[in-house]
């Protein structure tokens, strides 16, 4: 007898482009939430999307669970992975089943089901996290760290184990889930981790160690920032959000430094003020174009201008941004947009002229952002319809002027973003905006 000829379902055509379409979108998505040409908006546009082809694959049942989706966690295509796993938890797959699929072995696959877990709005997911996060293998235990840390969750009893751990990534993530925490023990290992060698320790360990207030972590932060690494990084941006006037001026200094210039430039934005953007504007015209858009970028982040118009130049790409030659392209790299290259260049004459005029309505000791003072009204305002490429750093803002108390999750979804901004709101009186100096007073 003649084996039965097996015919797919009609519908098989149409979830295979959901799972294509999903993927893509994806992308797209994760590339507008650090765009500067998008704002939350116009972001959600795409998540939408994305979210509709979701629910299509949901709509597939086990059938495409199985033949479609579980085999898309072993691809090393992150964003694959991703909309396929958050498809799997949609359609109510458990997580530690998930957690287990036995293609789960790279740290791109890890990546995408990390990012699963920080956008999926699957109900209890949060605490199903925390539950495996003991018993889980490693590679997970590094997963869920990163999805709590992201959605602003404290890892709960484990914490003070992770802290102690000799994993480098799981002390740096386990770091990061530490929000507001009074136990003498895991402000003592914060204290101990800002002495670490690992740089992407110490960073994390600076971010922490400030947001509870440790007087160790601001001035580790002042020491750290001349440094060429991530804890340089982080010391820089932290000293520009909460530094008083000689800690601009220790920032003004290190755009000296060349192989410091690029990210001092990006830091200054955040700074707020007026100093900053006077050395700013005399970067407008440098011959390293992306010098010169930084400068622009945060020259206008602080002062407000829209480039637009006449205060816009035109000139063809520098030679290191033109496309290689199809014989001299490495195939086995990955092609990336860096949100850096979408940023405009500003017309220095026509901006400095503007300057001059505009110049007289700001305070020399004030710190603004987008030409206001820099007040929570504003920042709100700032992260509803300013640039996305910006919201990571305002919202890690907040959340250090709040000791940790006040979270805005940047990297999830739309309506999330815009329920924990009025949360935001409801608790104004928990923030202040004073020098982080004056917030770190704990030994």
């Amino acid at each position: 007898m003649s084996r039965a000829t097996h015919i797919e379902p009609p519908w098989w055509d149409i979830a295979e482009e959901h799972l294509s379409e999903a993927t893509f979108l994806w992308s797209k998505w994760e590339q507008a939430l650090s765009s500067p040409a998008f704002t939350l908006a116009e972001a959600a546009e795409r998540e939408e999307r994305l979210r509709a082809h979701l629910d299509g694959l949901v709509l597939g049942g086990a059938m495409v669970a199985e033949r479609m989706l579980k085999p898309a966690l072993a691809e090393e295509d992150p964003f694959l992975v991703a909309a396929a796993s958050c498809a799997l938890l949609d359609g109510g797959q458990s997580l530690d089943m998930l957690l287990a699929e036995t293609g789960l072995e790279s740290a791109v696959q890890w990546a995408g089901v990390q990012r699963a877990l920080e956008f999926c709005e699957r109900e209890g997911l949060p605490a199903q996290m925390l539950a495996l996060l003991s018993r889980s293998a490693p590679p997970a235990r590094v997963c869920i760290l990163g999805a709590l840390g992201a959605r602003g969750v404290e890892a709960g009893p484990e914490l003070e184990r992770l802290l102690s751990s000799d994993e480098p990534v799981l002390v740096s993530n386990a770091l990061k889930v530490v929000r507001n925490s009074a136990s003498s023990p895991i402000r003592e290992q914060v204290r101990r981790l800002l002495g670490s060698p690992l740089p992407d320790i110490r960073a994390a360990a600076l971010e922490t160690g400030v947001a509870l207030g440790l007087r160790g972590a601001w001035l580790a932060c002042q020491q750290f920032a001349s440094e060429d690494d991530a804890a340089g990084q982080r010391a820089r941006l932290l000293m520009a959000m909460g530094g008083e006037t000689p800690d601009i001026r220790a920032l003004l200094a290190l755009l000296g430094v060349p192989e410091l210039r690029q990210d001092v430039l990006w830091v200054l934005g955040f700074s707020g003020r007026v100093a900053a953007a006077d050395a700013c504007v005399e970067l407008l015209g440098e011959p390293d174009s992306r010098v010169a858009r930084l400068a622009a970028e945060s020259f206008c982040a602080i002062t407000g201008l829209v480039l637009e118009g006449r205060y816009v130049r035109h000139e063809p790409r520098d030679a290191a941004d033109e496309l290689v030659p199809l014989e001299e392209e490495d195939l086995d790299e990955p092609l990336v947009l860096r949100s850096e290259d979408e940023l405009l260049l500003a017309e220095p004459n026509a901006v400095r002229t503007w300057w001059r005029e505009a110049r007289h309505g700001f305070e020399p000791e004030g710190r603004y952002l987008h030409g206001k003072p820099a007040r929570l009204d504003q920042f709100l305002e700032v992260l509803r319809g300013g640039p996305m490429r910006r919201h990571h750093v305002l919202a890690l803002e907040l959340a250090i002027r709040s000791q940790g108390r006040l979270f805005l999750q940047t990297s999830g979804g739309w309506r999330r973003q815009l329920r924990q901004m009025e949360e935001i709101q409801a608790m104004r009186g928990a923030m202040s905006f004073g020098p982080f100096r004056l917030l770190c007073q704990q030994n």
